[in-house]
């Protein structure tokens, strides 16, 4: 219930500040509202996506941000100029019925990475609450439907067209997502070693020039590509 409360009282401010900043750039009170309105769906979209960026490959992490953030604020520009001709006249086009702040998409992908990176850091102050339970995963295996502990996944190997999957008890899965979506999906706890090779953290308990020792003594060979994934932060 506090996080609810606290999430509806996060964006009546954000509406507001946002409505207040239209007003002051010079549209209408009655108009304000309704701009500011249209500037969520934006946030919320940034909020449930950018999280998922991943940022091991620097390069191509900062390309899928501006490709995203691009993407977003290109739509929520269109939105708002749409929204503000229809307000303000009959079917004209009369480029003085836009206000320039609404084109402005510095302006735009300012408001958004800020609305929605508070949203984040806000859901994050509850994420505490339920750290006890591990993430759980969910896919396919040879036709049939897999559920299981993120803390229950070993390693993950790619071979050709399929991934192996390697989990407590001796159990191997196979599967035909790509091992880059597996690393993107099973996030931080996870570390790729080798093009071939994704490995849990925690059961990492040596590291020489060619190879990574597991806590049942398996060795998985580690390029110098990614070595650098293990080096201490």
């Amino acid at each position: 219930m506090k996080k609810i409360v606290m999430t509806i009282s996060y964006w009546v401010f954000a509406v507001s500040a946002i409505a207040f900043v239209l007003w002051r750039a010079g549209l209408q009170s009655w108009e304000t509202v309704l701009m500011a309105l249209l500037f969520i769906p934006g946030c919320m979209a940034l909020k449930f996506i950018l999280p998922k960026i991943s940022f091991r490959n620097l390069r191509e992490g900062l390309l899928n941000l501006l490709y995203i953030l691009c993407a977003v604020v290109l739509t929520v520009m269109l939105v708002l100029m749409i929204t503000q001709l229809r307000l303000n006249m009959d079917g004209v086009y009369q480029s003085e019925y836009i206000n320039p702040i609404l084109v402005n998409p510095m302006f735009i992908a300012a408001v958004m990475l800020v609305l929605s990176s508070g949203d984040w850091l806000l859901s994050r102050l509850f994420k505490p609450d339920s750290e006890s339970e591990p993430d759980m995963i969910t896919f396919n295996s040879e036709y049939r439907k897999i559920t299981l502990a993120s803390t229950e996944i070993r390693y993950i190997e790619s071979r050709d067209t399929e991934v192996w999957i390697y989990a407590t008890e001796d159990r191997i899965f196979r599967n035909r997502t790509g091992i880059t979506q597996w690393e993107n999906l099973l996030g931080e706890n996870f570390v790729r070693v080798h093009r071939s090779y994704l490995v849990r953290r925690d059961i990492i308990v040596n590291v020489d020039s060619e190879h990574i020792i597991l806590d049942d003594d398996t060795e998985i060979p580690v390029s110098k590509t990614f070595r650098k994934n293990l080096l201490p932060a």
